[in-house]
């Protein structure tokens, strides 16, 4: 059985049948011994044949699993070393314990490069922020990374052109009140084109008309 293991046969009272040493079993009845291999088979048996662990006649820790055969009242017992039984199950660790600390780097890496990544752009939208706050209405955004963070730029930008049309409206209809009535203002404000306002010349012809009047004591005048 692999590099340590190996197999043996008792019968129902435990004494060895067979055992890849030949002399223990030509040592004959040992009842110390039988003692042992019957408790080990009724707990293998108790653990619903299933391999247990446990220390073998050479005090070494073992994995021993049992099988019986009925036709001769025998019981077949199969043992080895725990480190070689549970090598493959430790392999396994290792490696699921590698992956699993690969993984933690990767994913530690990648999260510093999305922040350092994500730190310029929010770095940019923050400064803009603060500078259309501030009345900089023609400050633009530049972000191209083809993400949410560009399509906010573009919204903070929408909103400044907004902002200073709106403050170039207040400012020229502010204009407008100071020399014309305020529905006048509004008028021309919502033509949009204050060329209606500028002088034009033009030819004109004035009439002036003088009328007699008679009056009933003086005469006509």
């Amino acid at each position: 059985m692999g590099r340590s293991g190996q197999a043996l046969v008792v019968d129902q009272t435990g004494h060895l049948i067979a055992h890849p040493a030949i002399s223990k079993v030509m040592q004959g009845a040992d009842e110390k011994a039988a003692l042992a291999l019957r408790g080990l088979r009724d707990a293998i048996a108790a653990a619903g044949g299933t391999a247990i662990a446990n220390r073998n006649a050479e005090n070494e820790r073992v994995v021993t699993a049992g099988a019986p055969v009925a036709a001769a009242g025998w019981t077949v017992l199969v043992e080895q070393s725990q480190a070689e039984a549970f090598a493959p199950l430790y392999a396994s660790l290792w490696r699921t314990g590698g992956l699993f600390l690969a993984a933690t780097v990767l994913a530690a890496v990648l999260a510093y490069w999305l922040a350092r990544w994500m730190s310029g752009p929010i770095r940019l939208l923050e400064e803009g922020a603060l500078k259309i706050g501030a009345g900089q209405f023609d400050h633009r955004i530049n972000i191209v990374t083809g993400d949410e963070l560009e399509r906010l730029a573009a919204r903070f930008n929408q909103m400044a052109q907004e902002l200073a049309i709106s403050r170039d409206r207040g400012e020229r209809m502010m204009r407008l009140k100071r020399f014309l009535a305020p529905q006048v203002a509004e008028l021309v404000e919502k033509a949009g084109d204050e060329r209606m306002l500028a002088g034009q010349r033009a030819e004109v012809i004035a009439v002036f008309l003088r009328f007699a009047w008679l009056h009933p004591i003086f005469g006509a005048r």
